[in-house]
């Protein structure tokens, strides 16, 4: 039975690749602008539980290219982690030569970060920890950072934020307060934004907190109004940082929210008006 799959809107104009950056299959994707997204499987629900924070553990959820977005419609979605029986959250080197991205190899795997190839479209294991690692960014020097589920003695089960090369050695954690930190994205000045949620000694509001490369200088980005949650990553584009929110309960509807890059405590734009968005997790 063909199973059915939508793909993560927000992803559209997050990780857009210019003409000619790179080719993905010879004689399958020509050289036009190309969008790389996470799909997921149309009859998941992705505000369950079951489905862990956020969505960080989506079954069956895939990447794949698309091309020739145009006014009359877009191409078919090529499919690059065949191999995978799940994954998502990709995101590209500057140079656009490769993609980080979190994969669950079989059904009883744990989830870990990958490194593929954008040209021979090889794939190298880049975490190998027995618990789950999401969550991959690109850090300015080249390493790689991403959210490795800790079960911790006094906080319980919580998300570190960790560092690596790309091949995975020496890695090293980056935060070590009892909160859970994740969907993490660096931003042009160098900076790591990140979700960062308190999970001891009471469970606290998510908040997008901004930090060195080193975790240091960790402060308060942008906190959500009562009874509203950001809903997943943030990103930076033409001095806006653009997140979707929602209110805080099951089947709400979630919003496309805009902040001014300088002063983000200030500025928060609700671009969905009233049209609401389908949208649960995205990576």
């Amino acid at each position: 039975m063909k199973r059915n799959y939508i793909i993560g809107i927000f992803i559209v104009f997050l990780v857009a690749l210019g003409s000619g950056i790179f080719w993905l299959k010879p004689d399958t994707l020509s050289n036009r602008d190309t969008i790389i997204a996470t799909t997921v499987p149309a009859d998941i629900a992705l505000n369950g539980e079951a489905m862990g924070v956020d969505g960080r553990y989506i079954p069956g959820s895939r990447i794949v290219a698309i091309q020739d977005f145009t006014d009359s419609g877009r191409g078919e979605p090529i499919v690059l982690t065949g191999d995978f029986h799940s994954a998502r959250a990709p995101e590209i080197s500057y140079d656009g030569k490769s993609m980080l991205f979190s994969g669950q190899k079989s059904a009883s795997d744990t989830w870990q970060i990958y490194l593929m190839d954008l040209k021979s479209f090889k794939v190298q294991q880049v975490s190998d920890c027995e618990e789950n690692c999401t969550d991959p960014t690109w850090l300015p020097d080249g390493r790689v950072a991403f959210s490795r589920l800790l079960n911790e003695e006094v906080a319980g089960e919580i998300h570190a934020l960790y560092v690596c090369n790309p091949d995975g050695s020496e890695l090293g954690r980056l935060t070590w307060h009892p909160n859970s930190v994740y969907a993490s994205t660096i931003f042009q000045d160098g900076r790591i934004m990140s979700l960062d949620e308190q999970k001891y000694p009471v469970n606290g509001k998510r908040k997008l907190m901004a930090a060195r490369i080193d975790g240091s200088k960790s402060e308060l980005y942008y906190q959500s109004p009562e009874a509203h949650e950001i809903a997943g990553k943030s990103r930076e584009l033409n001095g806006k940082v653009y997140f979707v929110e929602r209110i805080n309960r099951e089947g709400s509807p979630s919003n496309l929210i805009a902040v001014d890059q300088g002063r983000p405590l200030s500025s928060s734009e609700n671009l969905s008006g009233s049209i609401a968005i389908a949208i649960r997790a995205f990576s």
